[in-house]
């Protein structure tokens, strides 16, 4: 952890506040006082056997009129174990306002165990307090919406993360478990973060895959054997000498809904079998009558063979894909 402290009189110090990225840092808490900076580990430096051991630490900062200055990497070892300074003991710097950088470094040996990089301000004016959040409903089901709102950024603005812009409400229906943050700005100055997680329930009838062996017949007419598990085995009679169709079917989803629970928009089925590899085909069926959807079944078909196979279909929604994946034999 990285923290900024005012300096005081006679090698005294008060700390002001544990550094985070891009927090604000008003100038006035420092009392017109020299600046010093700490790193603190959460580690041990007297035995090498023990977890967190470390025996080497450096510590260096950029900032208005300064580069890298600092120190390390030194030896800590059977030291007190910090919390380690720059500008602590030789009095401190007048930090000025403007953009900083504070960068520390923990070793073993050789090895750099914690590489940690804090950019903050130091500005002129003091930061509001973050802003109070809340969601309406906190849980809600795929598909459903719910209500961010901020409130106690008075005059100021509110700013959201994940696109959502500025302002004291908003509407999100997030796919999956989501955390949103907001800052509060007001004259010049920002606030630190504020967070609300909204909860998103796994629908009641998630979707699935099925696999499964057909016969082919005549006149495209066929005859199913069997939906495929894990290392299910196959008898070669079973096809009767006729040849082999595979279908894959998308259970309790839906293709005419893109904003609906269990949506999908793409598939992916692939086959490998004796003497051939990576059979198949990645189209959109978006709007189709949602399959199953056939390999060799209404493009050609393939006679069976005894040995393994391997079935793997993918569903997804553009890029986020849900792999099922089965293995079968035969």
């Amino acid at each position: 952890m990285l923290s900024i402290w005012r300096a005081g009189t006679q090698g005294t110090r008060f700390k002001i506040q544990d550094l985070s990225n891009n927090i604000q840092i008003a100038q006035s808490s420092l009392g017109g006082n020299p600046s010093n900076w700490f790193i603190t580990i959460d580690g041990q430096v007297t035995n090498p056997s023990a977890s967190k051991y470390y025996d080497k630490v450096e510590i260096h900062m950029d900032g208005p009129n300064i580069s890298n200055v600092g120190w390390g990497p030194e030896d800590v070892a059977n030291s007190d174990g910090g919390p380690f300074g720059l500008y602590g003991r030789d009095g401190g710097i007048t930090a000025p306002t403007g953009n900083y950088q504070l960068r520390a470094k923990v070793y073993n040996g050789t090895s750099v165990l914690v590489n940690l990089t804090v950019n903050f301000s130091i500005v002129s004016c003091n930061p509001p307090s973050p802003p109070s959040l809340s969601a309406s409903p906190v849980s809600i089901s795929q598909g459903n919406s719910s209500t961010l709102t901020a409130t106690g950024c008075n005059g100021g603005t509110i700013t959201w993360s994940h696109g959502l812009g500025t302002g004291s409400s908003k509407s999100v229906n997030p796919s999956a478990t989501t955390t949103y943050t907001a800052t509060c700005s007001t004259g010049g100055c920002t606030s630190s973060a504020a967070s609300v997680t909204v909860t998103v329930d796994p629908p009641s009838n998630p979707i699935s895959i099925t696999f499964s062996a057909w016969r082919a017949g005549a006149s495209g007419v066929r005859s199913k054997i069997m939906d495929l598990t894990e290392n299910a085995s196959i008898p070669l009679s079973s096809f009767n000498g006729s040849q082999a169709n595979w279908f894959i079917a998308i259970n309790n989803g839906q293709v005419t809904n893109p904003s609906g629970t269990n949506y999908y928009d793409r598939v992916e089925f692939r086959l490998d079998r004796p003497g051939a590899t990576n059979e198949g085909w990645n189209e959109n069926v978006a709007n189709s009558d949602g399959g199953p959807f056939g390999l060799h079944g209404r493009d050609f078909d393939a006679n069976p063979a005894g040995g393994s196979h391997q079935l793997r279909g993918f569903i997804g929604v553009e890029v986020l894909w849900l792999p099922r994946l089965r293995s079968i034999s035969a």
